[in-house]
């Protein structure tokens, strides 16, 4: 295989965002696993890690994919939309995820301290999104009214 033909197909925009995507899904998860239990961290190959790694990042990246599509009025069949929409929720995922995580860690909190911290991070996210969708639909319905 030729180094610069890998190099061409990195290039593009699509492929490198999809690697940032997948790091984003992994790299939380590997922190996680790593700063609470490090010995399942180190009994672990790497294939079992990156699985559990994303099992940990996937639902809420999912969850925030949901939001960020409301957010941004992308319709589900919309594919360029739907990968921003999961790029960006990756990213905004595995920022939360981490911060939660260094911040627990820090303060030397259990595990159960952070995620609860993630989850009232994630209801504050919701309650945005849902707070400029009502704003966006009181306005197209101020803008319909003569």
């Amino acid at each position: 295989m030729n180094l610069s033909k890998i190099i061409e197909s990195i290039k593009s925009r699509d492929t490198l965002f999809s690697l940032l995507g997948f790091i984003f899904l992994v790299a939380p998860g590997v922190t996680v696993i790593f700063l609470f239990d490090r010995d399942l961290f180190l009994s672990l190959d790497w294939i079992k890690l990156i699985l559990l790694s994303v099992s940990i990042v996937v639902p809420v990246a999912f969850f925030n994919t949901l939001f960020l599509m409301s957010w941004d009025n992308v319709k589900p069949h919309e594919k360029e939309g739907l990968f921003k929409s999961f790029i960006i929720a990756t990213l905004i995922t595995g920022l939360l995820i981490d911060s939660t995580a260094f911040v627990g860690f820090w303060f030397e909190k259990p595990m159960w301290w952070s995620i609860k911290m993630l989850i009232v991070f994630e209801c504050l996210f919701v309650l945005g999104a849902l707070y400029k969708e009502r704003k966006v639909r009181r306005k197209k319905k101020d803008e319909k009214v003569p």
